[in-house]
Parts: structure tokens; C-alpha cells; sequence
């Protein structure tokens, strides 16, 4: 890509005159690398992450020729020389085409820009020299070798994550040793955002009063979703869980690819699985105040706080099976629907104890935005039990019945609920509109009017129903009070099941009987 077309590509997210700027930058460093004049605008905050990502993967497929200089000193360059000379000397017997160069470096990956770095190693932007794309890649230092157990698991990431074929599993490319000795591994590098930057959109746009395009919709991020179950059913079937899912960890691209990344604490079920965590030093919840709790943290209890299942928060690791990974999904695709985090706390000690008791923050249930339908309330309970063999048998299942709920077709955790006499939505107040309009049908409470000749529930009538409670109005806010509902239940019923209720109230006054177990049925009885 040269600088014309750096500018366009730029104009078409803001304009803004480069030439100054890149006057600038050749002053400093002396060069026109376009890579290098990105890494500048990166540096002055003048693009942000997600657009370095896309400035640097943009432009004409390369075609370069062996001689070019970019390959120079390489094994392939090597190994091209050696066949020349193979046949300008027409003895092809010496040395066969395609024997071992004998000179050469052996580094494919060059480095172009850093994408995050910690204690252990880096994430780099770099260019394959043969291929001429660019990747991602992930290094870890050589000090690491000094930490048999740390350098074991990042072994056992890259191969893990290499063996697991899938569509929505991010690809690995080549394992590499870099001229400093650090060793690391490339995969695709994914241009776009993680889920946790889209419900963070998708909540100021809520709260804004904005409508939501075609990438922020409901159905969209259910969509997104089951792209990971389907990911995370691949796993499971090879006996691996990922112990670190959350939507900070799922990657959607730029053309609605969807990748689980991060697979650094993955191991296998089972005891075979201890290995991993044989030696490594152990990180005690003390109770500390703390900053982020949704990183992820090694010790008894491994994996990210927030999303951890119980007897993941309890540091059972021999007993990790698919339904630990089961309930991680669960509080994600609350978060998907209400637009916040289903467990909240201000230390690592308030998280883990929610985490240990399968506690939810409570979440109203209804349609509207910040609330979870009740249909998708009764699939987060069932695939968030307390105890594994309470949830669901898979994580096909749990995707099963979010896409029936989809083709609006009955949820198997709904029915088996209800089988069961249990009332839907153990952690948050039931949905109304369904009860008020039930009540009106057999002429206890609601709208008079809509009831002619009907008794009307009054306070302190034995079947009066007590007021409920609302969950906050504010999308995504943790910390408001719930309070008392400020208006009679028949203000808030939606429309449809009013509708629905008052076709039950008509076969029940024709004395219709099939007609009037219709209605109860569509009214959400």
C-alpha cells in the first residue's frame, strides 16, 4: 500500500490531511515506510487499535519474486540458489531438487507492530517473508524457559489451539523460533472487535435512544453466540475445555466471521489435565480491592472471575468437565441479551463467592432492551445450575434451545420447568404480562373493562397479588436499586398478550372450551 492510498483508505473514517503528518515522520525516522508512518499515526493516537489492525492488513495481494529483497538470506532464497545451480551445471544427480539448503536463516516471521505485551511474552503484527501476509504472533521470552510449567502451558495452547479444526476456532500457521530465541507461534490475525466492544456499543446506543443496525440487533448477537457453541462442541468432542470464556476472548471480524481466541488455559477433562497446573504458584483470594477483575488469574481457582463456574471458583480442577465451559455460556448469553455482566463485585473475594453459590445479579424479564425474554431466562437457569448435573447434558443442547427459541418453537428448559412445578425465573422476578392477562381471563385482578361483570381484586382481598418489583431502567447499570412498581400491573402488560387475553375472556363467556385452551396457551400459559 503507498501513501495515496493510505490517505483514501483514512478519508474513509475521517478526514484528515496525512501529508503534515507524514512530513513529520520522515523527519523523525528518516524513512517512508508506510508500516512505519501507521505505527507513528498509532502512536499519536491518531487512529485507534482496530484501524492500525486494518491499515496494516490492507492492500494489493503481494507477488514478490525470489530475488526480492525481503527474502534475501532466507532458506527459501537459499534453496532457490541451490536449484539454479543444480541446473546451470546440468547434474541434477549431485543434489536433488528440494534437498536441505545449506545456508540460510530459518526466521519466516518479521515483526512490523506490537499489539499488547505482559511478563511472559508479546503479541505482534508481523509479516510472513514467504507468504506476504500479514499474522499475528504470539512470543513468549527465552527467560520463560526457566518456568518449565509456564512454558508447558503455552506449548500446550499452541498445539491445542492448532488441533482444533473449526470454522470458528482461530487458526494457527507456523510454530517460530526468533533470532533472540524466544519462541512463539502465528496465527490469523482477526481484524475487528471482541463481543465484549459490541455489547458495550450496543448498550450506549440504548441508552442514547439510537436504533440498532444489522451488527448490534438482538438476533445478531444470538447469532454470534451459537458460532461459539458450535466452536466449543468441536472441543468438547476431543475432550478439551477452554476455562476462559468470556466475550473479551470471542472475535468478530470485519465480515462476520466469529473466532474463540485464547485457548492459554485449555486442557484436557479429566486427571489427564492436572499436569498442567502441577507447579505452578497459587494465587489466593485475599479480599483485595481490586481494578480488573475480568482478567484472567492462575492459581486454585483458574480462568476469568466473573465467568467461572462453581466448581471452577472452588479450584476443583479434576472434576472440570463440558458443563464448567456450560456455564460460562450461560452468563454470556445473559450478557448477550441484557447488555450487562451477570455478576458483578467490587473484590476478587465478593466475585468468587457469587461464582462459588451460582449467584446471578438479578435481571428483570420482559421484550424490551435490558431484560431477558422468559424463554430465554428459563435456558440461562437451566445452563447455570449450581450443580453440573442439573444443566444441560451439552453444549449442543444449550445451543439446541436457543435456536428453538429462534424459530419460536418451544424451549425444552421452559417445558422441563414446568414439569417439574417449578416456577420460571428462580433468580429475577417472573415476567407479568403473561399472569395479568391470565388473571383477567379468569376474572381475578386486572381491568375491569376488560372483564365485564367480573370480580375486581382490591387491597387486601384474599387473591390480591402483592405488588412486584422492576429491574433498573438504565441498560448496563450495576449498581441502581430495584424498586417498587409505580403503576398498576394492566399499564405494563404488553399489547399482544392483552389481545390474547381478551380472546380467552370471549371463549370463556361463549363457553367455548377448545377455543378457550387455545387462548390460555397463546397468552403464555
Amino acid at each position: 500500500m503507498d501513501y495515496p492510498e493510505l490517505q483514501k483508505r483514512i478519508n474513509q473514517y475521517v478526514k484528515l490531511d496525512l501529508a503534515p503528518l507524514f512530513e513529520a515522520y520522515k523527519a523523525q525516522s528518516g524513512s517512508e515506510s508506510i508500516e512505519g508512518f501507521i505505527e507513528f499515526l498509532s502512536n499519536a493516537r491518531v487512529i485507534d487499535t482496530s484501524l492500525r489492525k486494518e491499515l496494516h492488513t490492507a492492500g494489493d495481494v503481494e507477488l514478490p519474486s525470489v530475488s526480492d529483497a525481503a527474502l534475501s538470506g532466507t532458506k527459501l532464497a537459499t534453496w532457490v540458489q541451490d536449484a539454479v545451480t543444480i541446473v546451470s551445471d546440468r547434474e541434477p544427480a549431485k543434489a536433488p531438487l528440494g534437498a536441505s539448503p545449506t545456508g540460510g536463516t530459518d526466521v519466516r516471521y518479521t515483526p512490523i507492530a506490537l499489539l499488547g505485551q505482559g511478563a511472559m511474552g508479546a503479541i505482534q503484527i508481523a509479516r510472513d517473508v514467504y507468504l506476504r501476509r500479514k499474522v499475528a504472533l504470539k512470543t513468549v521470552l527465552p527467560a520463560m524457559a526457566a518456568y518449565p510449567q509456564l512454558l508447558g502451558r503455552f506449548l500446550s495452547e499452541m498445539q491445542i489451539t492448532a488441533q482444533l479444526e473449526h470454522p470458528n476456532i482461530v487458526p494457527i500457521y507456523a510454530l517460530e523460533v526468533g533470532p533472540d530465541g524466544s519462541l512463539g507461534y502465528a496465527m490469523k490475525l482477526v481484524k475487528g472487535r471482541d463481543l465484549a466492544q459490541l455489547i458495550d456499543e450496543t448498550r450506549k446506543m440504548v441508552e442514547q435512544g439510537k436504533p440498532l443496525d444489522e451488527d448490534h440487533t438482538f438476533e445478531k448477537r444470538l447469532e454470534y453466540f451459537l458460532k461459539v457453541c458450535d466452536a466449543l462442541d468441536v472441543a468438547h468432542a476431543k475432550g478439551i475445555l477452554h476455562r476462559d470464556l468470556k466475550p473479551a476472548n470471542i472475535m468478530i471480524g470485519n465480515h462476520n466471521e466469529v473466532y474463540l481466541m485464547d485457548w492459554g488455559i485449555a486442557r484436557p477433562m479429566g486427571a489427564g489435565g492436572q499436569a498442567l497446573e502441577a507447579g505452578i504458584e497459587l494465587h489466593q483470594a485475599d479480599g483485595e480491592q481490586v481494578t480488573d477483575l475480568s482478567r484472567t488469574r492462575i492459581g486454585s481457582a483458574i480462568g476469568t472471575p466473573p465467568y467461572m463456574s462453581p466448581e471452577q471458583a472452588a479450584g476443583r480442577n479434576a472434576e472440570l468437565d463440558s458443563r464448567s465451559d456450560q456455564y460460562a455460556m450461560g452468563l454470556i448469553l445473559q450478557e448477550c441479551v441484557s447488555l450487562r455482566r451477570a455478576v458483578w463485585g467490587t473484590t476478587l473475594q465478593e466475585i468468587l463467592t457469587k461464582a462459588k453459590e451460582a449467584k446471578r445479579d438479578p435481571i428483570g424479564v420482559g421484550e424490551k432492551h435490558g431484560h431477558m425474554p422468559k424463554e430465554i431466562e428459563a435456558i440461562v437457569n437451566k445452563a447455570t445450575r449450581l450443580r453440573p448435573e442439573d444443566r444441560y447434558p451439552s453444549i449442543r443442547a444449550l445451543a439446541d434451545d436457543v435456536r428453538r427459541y429462534l424459530r419460536n418453537e418451544a424451549v425444552g428448559a421452559a417445558r422441563q420447568r414446568h414439569s417439574q412445578g417449578q416456577p420460571l425465573g428462580e433468580q429475577a422476578p417472573h415476567g407479568v404480562a403473561h399472569d395479568h392477562a391470565l388473571a383477567r381471563a379468569r376474572g381475578v385482578g386486572g381491568d375491569h373493562r376488560h372483564a365485564p361483570g367480573r370480580a375486581v381484586a382490591r387491597r387486601g382481598h384474599p387473591r390480591a397479588r402483592a405488588p412486584r418489583e422492576r429491574a433498573p431502567d438504565r441498560v448496563g447499570d450495576p449498581g441502581a436499586a430495584r424498586r417498587p412498581r409505580a403503576r398498576p400491573l394492566r399499564v405494563v402488560a404488553r399489547a399482544v398478550r392483552r389481545r390474547r387475553a381478551t380472546r380467552a375472556e370471549q371463549a370463556l363467556h361463549g363457553r367455548d372450551g377448545a377455543l378457550f385452551r387455545r387462548a390460555l396457551r397463546a397468552a403464555g400459559r
